[in-house]
C-alpha cells in the first residue's frame, strides 16, 4: 500500500480521535490523553536510560499514572484526600525501594524520572486544563485550534521542505528539518490561524495569529527536542503504534512542549 495513503489514513483516524474527544467535552479528552499518556510512557522507556528493570517500569508508569489521575480527579471532584494521600505514600515507597535498586546511578534515574513528569504528563494534564481557563465554548475553539495550528505546522513544514528545503535547520539534531520547511509550516499555519479567526469568533485574529506563533515556535522546538532524544537513543522512530508516523511521541511532540505555552498565552492575553 502507498505509503503516502497509509500516512493519511493514519494521520485521518488521529485527528478525528481528538477532535471527536474535544467535542464529548473534558472527561471525553481526559480519557483519551490518559489513553496517550500510557502509550507515551512505553516509549518514552526506550529513549533515556534508567528504566530497564521491571521495577523501574513499575515505578516510571505507577508515579506518572498516579499523578495524572490525582490532578484529573482534582479537577473533576472525583476523588478525596485518601486518594492523595494513598498515592503519595504509594509514590514514595517506590521511590525508596529504587534508591536501593539503582545503587550506582540513582540521580541519572530520579532525574528521568522528574523528566517524564515535565515532559509527558504535566504538558497532557494542561491540555486538558485548557478547557477551563474561559467558559467552555471559548476553550473549546482554543484546544480544536491548537491542534489544527499544530497539524497545519506540521505538514506543510513537511511539503515544504520536501519541496524546495535546502538549509538544515539543525543538521546535529535533525537533518531532514530545514529552514525553507520552518518557514512553510509557519505561513500556513498562519493563514490557517487567520481562517480559524472567521470562523471562531469568539477571539479576534490578533489573538489567533498570535496563538499560530507561539504554537509554531514552541511545537517546532518540541520537535526538535523528541528528535534528540531519538538520535542520542540511537532509534529512528519512537514506536510503530502509527503506520506512516511512528509512536505516539512522534504526533504528539509538537504539542507536548506548545500545550503549556499556548496555556500561558491564553491566560495572558
Amino acid at each position: 500500500m502507498n505509503t503516502f495513503f497509509i500516512r493519511t489514513l493514519s494521520g485521518f483516524i488521529y485527528a478525528v480521535l481528538i477532535i471527536g474527544s474535544i467535542l464529548t467535552g473534558p472527561y471525553g479528552l481526559s480519557i483519551l490523553l490518559f489513553l496517550f499518556l500510557i502509550l507515551s510512557l512505553n516509549e518514552f522507556r526506550f529513549l533515556v536510560i534508567g528504566f530497564g528493570t521491571t521495577f523501574a517500569k513499575v515505578t516510571l508508569f505507577a508515579i506518572n499514572i498516579l499523578f495524572y489521575i490525582g490532578w484529573m480527579s482534582k479537577t473533576f471532584n472525583l476523588l478525596g484526600k485518601e486518594y492523595l494521600l494513598v498515592a503519595f505514600t504509594l509514590s514514595l515507597l517506590l521511590l525508596l525501594v529504587n534508591l536501593f535498586v539503582h545503587k550506582e546511578y540513582p540521580g541519572r534515574f530520579y532525574g528521568n524520572l522528574l523528566f517524564s513528569l515535565v515532559y509527558l504528563t504535566i504538558p497532557l494534564i494542561i491540555t486538558n486544563q485548557l478547557f477551563y481557563t474561559a467558559d467552555n465554548t471559548n476553550t473549546i475553539q482554543i484546544l480544536l485550534g491548537m491542534f489544527i495550528i499544530i497539524w497545519l505546522n506540521d505538514t506543510f513544514a513537511y511539503i515544504t521542505g520536501a519541496l524546495i528545503g535546502k538549509h538544515k535547520l539543525s543538521p546535529n539534531i535533525s537533518p531532514k528539518k530545514t529552514w525553507e520547511g520552518a518557514i512553510g509550516g509557519f505561513v500556513f499555519s498562519l493563514a490557517g490561524a487567520f481562517v480559524l479567526s472567521l470562523f471562531f469568533t469568539e477571539y479576534n485574529t490578533r489573538l489567533w495569529l498570535g496563538l499560530a506563533g507561539v504554537v509554531v515556535i514552541f511545537g517546532t522546538f518540541g520537535d526538535l527536542l523528541e528528535s534528540y532524544l531519538k538520535r542520542k537513543a540511537a532509534i529512528k522512530e519512537s514506536g510503530s503504534i502509527m503506520p506512516g508516523h511512528g509512536g505516539i511521541l512522534d504526533r504528539l511532540d509538537s504539542l507536548l512542549l506548545a500545550a503549556p505555552f499556548v496555556y500561558i498565552y491564553i491566560l495572558l492575553v
